[in-house]
């Protein structure tokens, strides 16, 4: 969050050495899937569809649900541990 009520919203795949690479981001103010489903059509429209083998997100089903009614379901689902600490 920052001072506005904004959060930061990062798209990182991984590259063939294993490092995490960011690839896309988004500010929002709310989150719910409609928002996430604009933003991952955005992606879907400039990248094409991207059909990953694993997502990794943190436990707000949202970003996940919107990423299958966009790009197709992922057969694997990890849960990240968020590192973020809210200020303010």
């Amino acid at each position: 969050m920052t001072s506005y009520d904004l959060q930061l919203g990062i798209l990182v795949v991984m590259d063939d050495f294993g490092n995490g690479l960011p690839v896309a981001y988004m500010f929002i103010n709310c989150k719910s899937m409609e928002i996430y489903s604009v933003f991952v059509s955005c992606v879907k429209k400039r990248a094409g569809l991207i059909t990953p083998k694993v997502f990794m997100s943190d436990d707000e089903p949202a970003f996940y649900l919107a990423w299958c009614s966009v790009m197709g379901p992922v057969p694997h689902k990890l849960l990240c541990r968020g590192t973020y600490h809210r200020t303010g």
